[in-house]
């Protein structure tokens, strides 16, 4: 019973202290508008540096993504994987030859060979598909 009757008065106390410290806190707050819209501009200056300057990390490079990403996988999996990433790659230097206004015979000759390599494994992930 002791016990019940210090711990009362100890959580009265602290509540009351709480009460007074956040009617102080207010009344000052109102008390002063320019210096309580100082300490906001303060906190939102303050909150946009950390936002821009702490945790920054360098752009990690997609091809190391998707290698890490490609030892989880099954099999199966890494070699649709490495197909779709051929078919990216090639279409990509497919794009570079139809920029150029003319190409020449070389470049038609490259992008016949690309094609046809898009084709085949376009097929292939077409025949894994049905299986």
């Amino acid at each position: 019973m002791k016990s019940q009757n210090h711990a009362s008065p100890l959580w009265h106390r602290l509540l009351e202290g709480t009460r007074s410290c956040k009617a102080k806190f207010k009344n000052n707050l109102l008390g002063y508008p320019r210096l309580s819209l100082g300490i906001m501009m303060l906190m939102m200056i303050c909150s946009g540096l950390v936002c821009f300057t702490v945790n920054r990390h360098g752009e990690e490079k997609s091809g190391e993504y998707f290698t890490n990403l490609k030892f989880s996988m099954p099999d199966d999996a890494k070699g649709n994987a490495d197909a779709l990433m051929e078919i990216i790659s090639l279409q990509a230097e497919l794009k570079t030859f139809l920029d150029k206004k003319i190409p020449s015979l070389e470049d038609s000759l490259r992008m016949e060979r690309l094609l046809n390599r898009i084709g085949a494994l376009n097929q292939k992930l077409k025949d894994h598909e049905k299986n």
